[in-house]
């Protein structure tokens, strides 16, 4: 059975909060110095943040990896390329739409072939493919 581990991204700060502590209606809720309150209350709205799961997977260098990581993953056919971790089908995987179109479920890939390289949230793929190009140069 995998861990349950989450993360909170701040839509709004574009951050990641530290300390916080989901309810069992799922919702986020942090300390701001006065004992814990919901977030979306405090600030705004509950859009205001984004829960990330841990896949129960890790990367090459045994860094936890969660949805919404960015791999570094090489093709059987040896093609390279940064894709998003995202949930489907019951799973956690990669959408590698631009080598075959499919969705590849993490559990059927070799953990050395991918490595963490960042995330959706702070960065762009397009920025990440950017630096790609450069070191292949």
């Amino acid at each position: 059975m995998r861990e349950n581990k989450f993360k909170v991204w701040d839509n709004q700060e574009n951050e990641w909060l530290e300390a916080f502590h989901i309810d069992e209606d799922g919702r986020v809720l942090v300390d701001k110095g006065g004992g814990l309150s919901s977030y979306g209350e405090l600030y705004g709205g509950q859009e205001r943040t984004t829960l990330v799961r841990y896949t129960g997977l890790k990367d090459k260098n045994g860094k936890d990896i969660f949805e919404g990581d960015l791999l570094d993953i090489t093709s059987a056919g040896g093609d390279r390329g940064y894709v998003p971790v995202i949930f489907k089908d019951g799973s956690f995987g990669i959408d590698v739409d631009y080598w075959v179109n499919e969705f590849y479920p993490l559990g059927t890939y070799d953990s050395g072939l991918y490595e963490i390289v960042g995330n959706i949230y702070e960065h762009e793929i397009t920025q990440i493919s950017s630096n790609l190009l450069k070191e292949q140069e």
